[in-house]
């Protein structure tokens, strides 16, 4: 037997359901078996697969390591003879290799002497086992060892986090031991003392601090102990960059079990930083009380925990309400007081208002000698460490001239610009003459490019007001259409262009109604415009894209339908004229054109005793779906032609169609796996005279569903033969092997393709390997057309006529009575 790597497959017609569980059933570990005699090692294999481990098996070790390279095992079981590198070699191979070195190696072997056991563990075995081995021993062991090898990973990938999670901090770490001498710096402490950290292991910690630094870290040497384990202190140096620094360092001892110290931890921070920013805080505090001093505004913090009261107020507060600081912080709730009593605004003293929780507010209040003030509060309140407001702090503003002018303009516009402002459409209005009186927000913006809600004059906009008329429509017929407005007569919507302030002329519905001055007689027109640009472009690309598609589509389907045709035209008749076999062929694609064949041979073979004639059979199924299956169908079904006159045993058809498909599937990534079947028809004349007949089939499969005989007393048996589909490298290594069967009158053997199988129902059930041998077991007896009608109409049930999500083909032969 040729070095190969063999990869045990499940049962072939039970590839489909294996392929299913391989998304869900993760297998426990994966063992690579190096055994000079694989075959000896093929029950072993099988055991442990059942016990949900992946298995490879190998008879070369430079196979073995090549494996291991492409496709890293957990463990490696080995024998000490194998070809071409005996296992020790392979085990030095294994170990000097430092993307493999962590594999643990057991070796499996016959050899029981000393000598070669501890030349074993010499080269790096963790363990050596003696053949033939209990299987619960054996499998008690590679568990224990496979445990270890998971456990060491994990303490490796743990000690590299804690490097990575020391070396990323920004304090600096050092450690060091009873003596001083350094054992480890992290980045942070040599670039502050500019050495690099390969040149600080070894020296003394002692040399990077000065005599009183040092005299602390010794007394601390002396007197550690368990229930004295660390010490602080704060130390000014120069770092590399001769900047001075402030630093705080933590020193803590390390001990063992019998209370003694075994090593010294320090942790230095680097406190420049935040002592400047202290000193900053400071700085800022004190001039924002000079600002605060000569404020106009008031500056104000209100305090809820008791003592509650006013903590501070600007002397700005004697200006606007007439009261001092110091009424304000005799009296808490002196600021509940001076609302108005009209006042919207609730406060408590607990700090639980909901109007503290906004940014802003404007309360109404009174000043100490009663009169009526406006305050512009902005605000926000201050929490405890559960989330409690404690305090507020925040500025108010007399804006009591301001909301005056505010309130009298109002009363005046509010109404008809809210109303205008409301519609989500641009709104100007004209009075009599035609002149612009005023728009709502989207027409100022969109319009005329204006950023703020804005009713100026005339005058002001005058060029965007102008240029809006002049896009419209032309000047007449607006005049004739705003005469009849003002006549109360019906006018019609129309369409115009506008070009609008971002410069884009777009199109726009114009609907105008007329309203009426005080005495009842017209005013002016008011005018609602809709956007319809996008709705208007849109229908054009939508119908530019319609005719598009329409046209790819009728290209596309006629190509596809001449596609068929040729495909079509590649398979010979569904049903051929043989004379001593029945055969009948179906194929429906699951598109225009897919990737099913079928094909049948027929040679005659030279004997001297009789007659005899070899009918082939073959179904193959391109993977993929559309053009890229048809297109290996053709070269698939070309091949096979081109070879199955040669009438080589099926095993050997195989091996030979699949080198020559190898070149092209290893570009297109695809495969094509054929069922492939011979049967031998033989007559001769007995001692009676009489006429005898006999059927020999030879099936050998490469990645299709297994076929199933139908026999003459109604059971239905599947063929057990499987392989690798055609076009897969490991093909070449593996091979393909063949049963033979004796077929008698009245049995009939049955070729799918998987798309039956793996049909699926409406409720996402699939049709299945059991339900097709239940088919078939209750399906006609002795008819292959019959069984055919059969097969179909039962795929056609379960299936609610649905398209299938695959192509779908079926072959059946049929031995006749005599």
């Amino acid at each position: 037997m040729s070095a190969s790597i063999i990869e045990f497959l499940p049962t072939a017609h039970r590839v489909a359901e294996a392929n299913q569980a391989v998304a869900v059933n993760v297998p426990r570990a994966t063992i690579l078996i190096v055994d000079g005699d694989p075959a000896s090692a093929g029950s072993l294999v099988n055991r442990l697969n059942q016990q949900g481990y992946a298995v490879r098996l190998t008879s070369s070790g430079l196979q073995a390591l090549v494996s291991m390279r492409v496709n890293r095992p957990d463990l490696v079981l080995l024998e000490i003879s194998i070809a071409d590198l005996n296992g020790y070699a392979l085990c030095e191979q294994v170990k000097a290799d430092t993307e493999l070195n962590d594999i643990p190696v057991v070796f499996f072997s016959t050899v029981t002497d000393t000598a070669s056991k501890i030349r074993a563990f010499v080269v790096g075995a963790v363990d050596y086992l003696n053949r033939p081995l209990p299987f619960d021993e054996l499998l008690v062991r590679l568990e224990h060892h496979l445990r270890l090898a998971q456990e060491r990973r994990t303490l490796q990938q743990c000690e590299a986090r804690y490097r990575s999670i020391v070396e990323s901090q920004a304090e600096m770490i050092v450690r060091y031991q009873p003596d001083y001498t350094l054992t480890f710096v992290n980045r942070s402490f040599s670039q502050i003392v500019g050495c690099p950290r390969e040149e600080l292991v070894g020296q003394s910690v002692l040399s990077f601090f000065p005599e009183k630094v040092q005299q602390v870290m010794q007394q601390f040497a002396a007197e550690a102990h368990p229930e004295h384990m660390l010490t602080c202190f704060e130390y000014r140096m120069y770092d590399a960059q001769q900047r001075l620094r402030l630093t705080e360092w933590t020193i803590r001892a390390l001990f063992n079990g019998h209370g003694g110290i075994t090593e010294f931890q320090v942790i230095g921070y680097d406190m420049t930083w935040q002592r400047q920013m202290e000193e900053g805080l400071r700085n800022s505090e004190e001039r924002f009380r000079q600002l605060a001093e000569h404020a106009r505004d008031i500056l104000f913090r209100y305090r809820f925990t008791e003592p509650r009261g006013f903590e501070y107020v600007s002397p700005s507060v004697h200006h606007i309400m007439g009261f001092t600081p110091e009424e304000y912080y005799a009296d808490p709730e002196i600021d509940l007081k001076q609302l108005h009593p009209d006042s919207d605004v609730v406060f408590t003293v607990s700090g639980q208002s909901p109007y503290l929780l906004k940014e802003q507010i404007t309360m109404r209040c009174l000043t100490k000698d009663g009169h009526e003030v406006w305050l512009e509060q902005s605000h926000y309140p201050v929490r405890d460490t559960q989330g409690m407001i404690i305090a507020v702090e925040g500025i108010a503003r007399d804006i009591t001239e301001r909301k005056r002018a505010e309130d009298a303009m109002r009363s005046n516009l509010q109404l008809l610009q809210t109303l205008l402002d409301t519609i989500p459409n641009p709104v100007f209005y004209k009075d009599v003459q035609g002149h612009y009186l005023g728009w709502n927000n989207l027409f100022a913006q969109q319009i005329l490019g204006l950023n703020d809600d804005l009713t100026a004059a005339e005058e002001q906009h005058s060029a965007s007001l102008e240029s809006l008329d002049s896009t419209m429509t032309e000047p007449d017929a607006t005049h004739n259409l705003e005469v009849q407005l003002m006549q109360g007569s019906d006018a019609p919507l129309y369409v115009s262009k506008v070009q609008c302030a971002d410069g884009v002329t777009r199109d726009f519905y114009f609907s105008r109604a007329s309203f009426a001055d005080a005495e009842g007689d017209v005013a002016g027109m008011v005018y609602v415009m809709v956007d319809i640009t996008d709705r208007i472009e849109k229908e054009m690309q939508l119908r530019d894209a319609y005719n598009d598609v329409q046209r790819l589509n009728d290209r596309l389907h006629a190509e596809l339908t001449i596609a068929e045709q040729i495909q079509q035209s590649l398979l010979p008749e569904s049903t051929p004229d043989w004379p001593d076999l029945d055969l009948v062929c179906y194929t429906r694609p699951a598109r225009e054109v897919g990737g099913d064949w079928y094909a049948y041979y027929t040679l005659k073979i030279p004997d001297t005793e009789g007659s005899s004639t070899m009918y082939s059979v073959a179904l193959g199924d391109a993977s993929g779906k559309g053009m890229p299956a048809a297109l290996l169908m053709a070269v698939s079904l070309a091949s096979f032609r081109s070879i199955v006159g040669q009438g080589l045993p099926p095993s050997d058809l195989l091996a030979y169609l699949n080198d020559a498909l190898i070149d092209y599937t290893r570009t297109i990534r695809q495969n094509c796996a054929l069922v492939y079947a011979d049967i031998q028809h033989t007559t001769s004349i007995d001692a009676h005279g009489q006429t005898t007949h006999q059927y020999c089939l030879r099936v050998a499969n490469a990645g299709c569903i297994v076929p199933i005989v139908k026999h003459a007393d109604g059971r239905a048996e599947w063929i057990d033969v499987g392989g690798l589909p055609l076009g897969v490298e490991l093909g070449l290594d593996v091979g393909y092997h063949e049963v033979s069967w004796s077929l008698s009158p009245g049995e009939l053997v049955i070729l799918t393709s998987d798309g039956v199988v793996e049909l699926t129902n409406a409720d996402g059930h699939m049709f299945g390997f059991d339900q097709l041998e239940q088919t078939v077991r209750t399906g006609p007896q002795g008819n292959a057309e019959a069984m055919l009608q059969h097969l179909r109409a039962s795929i056609a049930a379960f299936g609610d006529e649905r398209e299938p999500h695959d192509d779908l083909t079926i072959v059946v032969i049929g031995v006749p009575y005599l």
